[in-house]
This record gives C-alpha cells, structure tokens and sequence, in this order.
C-alpha cells in the first residue's frame, strides 16, 4: 500500500502528520511528500526517523519469528570515527585565521610609530634640528628603524600570547572542540615568534620608507593604508586557495610569511623554506634601508 504523507506540519502540534491521500500499489511502500520550508524539512526528519525505526523494528521481529539472531544479521559491520590530530581541519582552521589577525596586528602597529617619526617630524619642523647634530643618516635612520621594528614585534608577541589563551579557552568550553587540540604546541611557538620578527622587520622597513615621503602626517597616513591591505590581500588568497610553499612563493614578500605560517600550524615546516623567506626578507630590508638612508643624505628630504 503505498501512503502519501504531507510533512509540511505544525511543530507545535505533537499528533501525528494525517495522511492526505491513499493509493494501493502494493504492501509496505510509502512515500513521503515535502516541500523546502523549514518545517517541513524538520518534520520530514522526523518522519525519516519513524520510518528508519519502524523498519528496524520489522526486521528483528521477521528474524526471530525465522529463530535467526538478528544481531548477527543487522550488525555485520560496525566501525568506529579516530580523530587524529594531524588531520584536524577545525584546529588548523582557527589556528591559521589567528595568525592571520597577528599579521594584521603587526602592520598597523608599525604604520603609527613609523608615520610619527618621519612624516610627523617634518610637520612638527623638528628633522630640521635632528639632522644638525653630528650624527650620520644612517645611525638615525637605523634608530627610527629599530624602535619602530620594537614596537610591532611587542605587538606580534602579545598578539600570540592572547591567541594563545583564546584557543586555550574555546578549547575548555565549547562541546564544537571537544577532543580538538587547538593550543599551539612549544615548537609551534618558538617558530612562530622568530617569524613575527622578521615579519615585524619588513613591515617595519617599508613603512618608514614610504612615510619618509610624505610632507605630513595625514598624507602618510593615507599613503600606508594601501600596504595595511596589501599585507592581508595574499594571506587570504594563500588561506583559501590553498597555495603550497614552494622555492618561488618563499621569495614573495607577504605571501612567503603566511605560508610559513600555514606550515608550523600543519607540522609540515620545510626549513629550506623557511631559511629562504628569511634570506629574502634580509634582501629587502637592506635594498629599503639603503633608500631611505640615501633619501637622508639629501636636503630635499626637508621638503
């Protein structure tokens, strides 16, 4: 007999769905008709359920009224889930977008000290002062160069320390990361800290060399909003396209940290990489500071 049930049903009503119409086909077939509102969705669950259990009940009383166990029939095969934690996605899902907001912490924080020490100098007509004490350009630039580079990297490490004790809370408290280890472990750590450094020292460079620039404050400003982006824009292509470290995307500035990044999460940190990134990132700071320090050696700097 084949039964055409509605399921698009109260929830509130606990009654049973009535059945619309009847059609005699043949014995035990029915047929459930839904349509995709969101209670009938739910109520067609339960319908599935109903059915699931029914037919569970008619199998076991058909095996033993046949004197057939019936759990050495339906249970055949049983099987068991193992989540391991090398192949965690939830893990390095929230692990990845936390380094992520680390990268972002770090370029802001070095945009404000850098924009204030050039830009800003020039506006307050104080770099006229600094620049007549006997002091080379490069002893002055170099300590613009490193408090700047300070400043962002104390930001990176705070940064990782509260990401630390955020992943460590969600992994007491919500039921989602039972069993999930999120907490970064002592190796991932160390690692992570030597490359906020030198994220911290390229980002540190750029920004001093592109607000050296600029005649005031506000125009720095704008100036090194572009790189607040650009900074971000390749680690979101590298987290959602999947991009692999490679010998080619470990000279990309920007792109080359976040891979990095991507691979102490994973525990697939390839250290020829990471030795390139840093050789590259060596390169550009050298090749930034060289400009900036020639840009000092001139009057026009003033103006």
């Amino acid at each position: 007999m084949e039964q055409y049930f509605n399921s698009n049903i109260d929830l509130n009503d606990t009654t049973l769905p009535e059945v619309s119409h009847t059609t005699k086909v043949k014995e035990d077939n029915y047929k459930i008709i839904a349509n995709q509102s969101d209670s009938s969705t739910y109520a067609l669950s339960l319908m599935k359920s109903y059915f699931e259990s029914y037919k569970s009940y008619l199998q076991n009383e058909y095996l033993l009224s046949m004197e057939i166990d019936p759990n050495e029939v339906l249970n055949i095969l049983n099987y068991e889930v193992e989540v391991v934690d090398e192949d965690n996605f939830f893990a390095n899902y929230m692990t990845n977008y936390a380094f992520l907001f680390i990268i972002m912490a770090i370029t802001i924080s070095a945009t404000y000290p850098s924009t204030d020490t050039t830009a800003g100098e020039k506006e307050r007509g104080t770099l006229e002062t600094l620049l007549t004490f006997p002091v080379k350009s490069k002893d002055i630039i170099l300590g613009k160069f490193l408090s700047v580079s300070l400043s962002s990297a104390l930001t990176g490490i705070i940064s990782l320390i509260l990401m630390i004790i955020s992943l460590k809370i969600c992994d007491n408290t919500f039921e989602i990361y039972k069993d999930i280890n999120l907490v970064p472990s002592v190796t991932t750590v160390i690692y992570s800290l030597v490359v906020i450094v030198a994220y911290s020292l390229l980002i540190s460079g750029l920004s001093i060399s592109i607000a050296s620039k600029c005649k005031s404050f506000k125009e720095a400003q704008s100036a090194l909003t572009p790189l607040t982006f650009i900074s971000v824009f390749p680690s979101m292509i590298a987290f959602l396209s999947s991009v692999e470290t490679s010998f080619v995307t470990s000279l990309i500035p920007f792109l080359n940290f976040t891979l990095i990044f991507n691979d102490i999460v994973s525990g697939n940190l390839n250290i020829l990489y990471l030795l390139l990134t840093f050789i590259s990132t060596i390169v550009f700071i050298s090749l930034i500071m060289y400009i900036i320090i020639k840009q000092y050696n001139k009057e026009k700097v003033l103006f």
